[in-house]
């Protein structure tokens, strides 16, 4: 039952520290930049004209 809990308590520790280098590394935080940019141009490029969503229904 210890090492059980020793392994979640790992697993959580590690978690964290994901996220947080995640947060906090300048190139991840460059990448993230240029992901969500390039996901924001898709996002005004794909809108669908009035008839285009009459034909999908």
């Amino acid at each position: 039952m210890e090492y059980m809990l020793i392994y979640i308590g790992v697993f959580v520790a590690v978690i964290i520290v994901a996220i947080l280098w995640g947060k906090f590394d300048p190139k991840i935080k460059a990448a993230n930049a240029r992901y969500e940019k390039k996901l924001s141009k898709n996002e005004t490029t794909t809108k669908l004209t009035d008839k285009q969503k009459h034909w999908l229904g």
